[in-house]
């Protein structure tokens, strides 16, 4: 931790590694008999190598305004992993990264807050790309949300108006790839369970006490 320019700006620098045997992976497994049904398990793989750094920084160019950032960088790197499924059948996955890994994680935003209790943040995050399962290769697209909220705060209330995902940003959070569809002979293809669409609301908060 680090301290600058007489506290006006701040920043952590973070350092990692991990060194993981016998790894537990959490698995899924479409029945090749009854196509309906998926089986999900535990299984124990090889090993696995982990490290990265992680940077985070505020800067506080007034009283009532501060700028905050961070990065992550991670790599993940698959020695001997390999696992068989409940079916016997061999999964390696040696060389690749690690399931929901992704290399390069950001966010970035500013707070604005005076003396007679208005408030304001607009802040940004993102990802880089990352495989969804050790079950398979399915990937996610890099992406990043926007989000913002702008109130009034007092003593005994507040109130605010907020938008998140500001740009209605398509993006995966899970990812699935099996056979779904009878009437294509049950062919593998990719699903995808999205984050949330663009939302905007209100929020009201009273202390009673």
């Amino acid at each position: 931790k680090s301290s600058w320019a007489d506290g006006l700006l701040d920043t952590r620098l973070a350092l990692f590694f991990m060194d993981r045997e016998d790894q537990q992976v959490a698995a899924s497994l479409q029945d090749p008999v009854d196509p309906q049904r998926f089986i999900l398990f535990t299984e124990n793989a090889g090993s696995s190598n982990n490290y990265g750094a992680e940077l985070e920084a505020n800067w506080y160019p007034t009283d009532s305004l501060q700028f905050y950032t961070s990065l992550g960088y991670l790599q993940t790197e698959d020695g001997d992993y390999l696992y068989q499924d409940k079916y016997g059948n061999p999964v390696d996955l040696s060389g690749r990264e690690l399931a929901h890994s992704p290399r390069w994680t950001y966010s970035l935003g500013m707070t604005w807050r005076n003396d007679m209790g208005w408030f304001a943040n607009l802040n940004s995050s993102g990802k880089s790309a990352f495989y969804y399962s050790d079950s398979n290769d399915s990937r996610s697209e890099d992406y990043q949300v926007v989000n913002a909220k702008l109130g009034y705060e007092a003593d005994k209330w507040s109130v605010y108006l907020w938008g998140r995902n500001l740009f209605d940003e398509k993006y995966g959070v899970r990812g699935f790839y099996f056979g779904n569809e009878p009437d294509q002979n049950w062919a593998e293809k990719q699903y995808i369970r999205y984050g949330d669409p663009r939302q905007i609301g209100v929020t009201f908060n009273v202390k009673f006490i």
